[in-house]
């Protein structure tokens, strides 16, 4: 493949993976302390307000926020973050072990859930 594809491709398996890290925290958080993960929004756990969509995006929105709330102006755990780096890093190298195959979707899936178990056993 040329290299420039397989940039882009590693490109999106960053990014999704970003997403999917979000995504699995929040799920994870919410399992472990006995809320429904499929209803709701995400809010901040000092302030309660609801989080917006420019404030959910995947490590980006904790950066350009400098780790605050964009409400209260208190810390956010630097939780997310690293479980969104993990969870990145982790489907780029899966992607990297088994190329485009099935295996590579079948590891990401095993990769997400085992991640996700870990997430609440530490809550």
């Amino acid at each position: 493949m040329p290299t420039d594809v397989v940039i882009y491709i590693f490109a999106l398996c960053f990014i999704f993976g970003l997403v999917m890290g979000s995504a699995l925290n929040c799920q994870a958080y919410r399992m472990a302390n006995k809320k429904s993960w499929t209803k709701g929004h995400s809010i901040c756990p000092d302030c309660h307000h609801e989080l917006k969509a420019k404030d959910l995006v995947p490590l980006f929105s904790y950066l350009f926020l400098k780790g605050k709330c964009r409400y209260c102006g208190k810390p956010v755990s630097k939780r997310y973050p690293i479980t969104e780096l993990i969870m990145a890093l982790g489907y780029c190298a899966i992607l990297w072990r088994f190329d485009l195959t099935i295996q590579t979707l079948v590891c990401m899936v095993l990769y997400s859930c085992l991640f996700t178990l870990s997430l609440i056993d530490l809550d």
